[in-house]
């Protein structure tokens, strides 16, 4: 009977440790959640000042150009079977 008791105390402080460790693990998870939207709040991009008469600039332009590029490759993939 007593070797059933002690088998039944240990597993009652595995079972609170284990529940230390969860609620441990749960408090990191939200501090790096809480991290995370922070940053992301606060994720301010380089201006990108406007070039000649149609207010959009460098970065834009080549980002657009890019995607342009990109585009063609994939229509002249699917249209030759590059």
């Amino acid at each position: 009977m007593n070797e059933l008791q002690a088998r039944l105390d240990q597993q009652a402080r595995q079972g609170r440790q284990q529940q230390q460790n969860i609620n441990t693990w749960k408090q990191r998870t939200a501090e790096l959640e809480k991290q995370r939207d922070e940053a992301m709040r606060s994720l301010n991009l380089p201006e990108d000042r406007p070039l000649g008469t149609h207010g959009y600039g460098a970065r834009m332009i080549s980002l657009s150009v890019n995607m342009a590029r990109s585009v063609a490759r994939c229509r002249a993939s699917a249209a030759f079977g590059f």
